[in-house]
């Protein structure tokens, strides 16, 4: 039998939301044709099978098997397709975490608010994403930031945001609960499940069939087993890391993520657990130099070098949050040095893991607005596993938003799915000794 999402996520396979899996998958799964027309659906099943067949592009590339299709709900037009990109692969072999956001559902969402006024897209109540997996918290909240209608073909017990197939979404604050109450919707299968959920979802008087139920699911958890076969080693601990910021051979790694952020590298903290003033000062400087910025989040590695900081850019999109950007960047100019052949070594002598590392807010996120979940399932993503050390936290923040108490912002995390709660233990802290 197939392993469960749960089980997946215990081996050690990282961040990139999934499933346990909602009905008995065995063996390998059938090759995934290509759809007859990828430009438009015309009944749940031909849907459910488009969003199967970018899922397998998704696991052909390297990355986890999971894919999604936004389409018009009254027509079935398709207006894009989208795989998971979490992984891509290595010029010398292998896989390696290139975006831990590029879930195929946040992809759709930030593609859609990229040209919804250049290409006169309809308006997101008259659209629906279909996607192979129950979303997790960072791709539910994306959903929820632009407000489409959400079809889901196999339920995650472990990281999907109707976990516990309730249909409640009770994981979500107010007025985020009633807003996937009446988005989301859960395809009845042939045999199998009735429909639950909202019947604003394309095709929603149709179902789907248990093969197609099926092959979702092993499509994720072969395409699982083989990036844990395929992915690079990555996490070197603390302990056997060289400084960037004193060893003259990581000029390159420091040059590289001065690029975009002059000032990596230029701050350090005797601790990275504890953030001091001149954190706080670097990330206020940088709102303050963005135009329109609000926000601005920093990460401080686990020798104590602030390597990178980002603030929104929420006149490109919602979705463009400070911490999507942070955590972004590190990703992928880490990415980019382990990829060549003249930085790797130094690369992988100086960093690490962002789970040995902090992430630092300038104000913390608001969970009761999709934005703020966004941000918190995005670490969630990123995290994929418990911080190492677990306290100190590995989130913190300066300030709160408005009248949101840090009781408040906690309790947020409790009711949430068992990847994030149960697994990650998701704890935000405010930095002490800094006012």
């Amino acid at each position: 039998m197939s392993p469960t999402r749960r089980e997946v996520l215990t081996w050690g396979a990282a961040a990139a939301g999934g499933l346990a899996l909602s009905a008995c998958s065995t063996g390998n799964p059938k090759p995934v044709p290509s759809p007859s027309d990828t430009g438009a659906v015309t009944s749940a099943e031909s849907l459910a099978t488009l969003a199967l067949w970018t899922a397998q592009r998704g696991a052909d590339a390297g990355s986890y098997g999971i894919g999604g299709a936004l389409v018009e709900s009254a027509t079935g037009q398709v207006l894009q397709t989208m795989p998971n990109r979490v992984f891509r692969t290595l010029s010398a072999g292998g896989t390696y975490v290139d975006d831990p956001t590029a879930h195929g559902e946040r992809q759709l969402m930030s593609w859609y608010l990229a040209q919804r006024d250049a290409m006169r897209l309809p308006d997101p109540d008259a659209l629906t994403v279909v996607t192979t997996l129950d979303p997790c918290l960072m791709c539910a909240s994306a959903l929820l930031t632009v407000g489409v209608n959400v079809g889901v073909v196999a339920i995650d017990d472990y990281s999907g945001i109707n976990y516990d197939s309730s249909g409640s979404f009770a994981t979500l604050p107010e007025p985020l609960r009633g807003q996937a109450t009446a988005s989301f919707g859960y395809y009845a299968v042939e045999g199998g499940r009735a429909f639950q959920g909202s019947r604003a979802i394309a095709y929603s008087d149709q179902a789907i069939t248990s093969d197609t139920l099926d092959a979702c699911a092993t499509t994720y958890t072969t395409s699982a087993d083989q990036v844990r076969t395929a992915r690079r080693a990555s996490g070197a601990a603390p302990a056997s890391l060289t400084d960037p910021g004193t060893n003259p051979a990581a000029i390159d790694v420091i040059r590289a993520f001065q690029v975009e952020f002059p000032e990596a590298f230029t701050i350090k903290v005797k601790d990275p657990r504890l953030p001091d003033r001149r954190v706080y000062d670097a990330l206020v400087d940088l709102v303050r130099r963005s135009p329109g910025a609000t926000n601005a989040v920093a990460f401080i590695d686990p020798l104590g070098n602030l390597v990178t900081a980002r603030a929104d850019q929420q006149e490109v999109n919602a979705l463009s949050t400070a911490f999507a950007l942070c955590t972004r960047a590190y990703a992928q100019t880490r990415y980019a040095l382990v990829n060549s052949a003249a930085t790797l070594t130094i690369a992988d002598q100086s960093l690490t893991n962002p789970n040995y590392g902090t992430f630092v807010f300038l104000q913390a996120p608001d969970p009761v607005t999709p934005e703020g979940m966004f941000d918190i399932g995005a670490y969630g993503s990123t995290m994929g596993g418990a911080a190492m050390p677990a306290i100190p936290s590995a989130f913190q923040y300066f300030d709160l938003p408005g009248s949101v108490t840090a009781r408040q912002l906690q309790d947020v995390i409790y009711p949430l799915p068992p990847l994030y709660s149960d697994n990650i233990k998701i704890s935000p802290q405010r930095v002490v000794g800094v006012s």
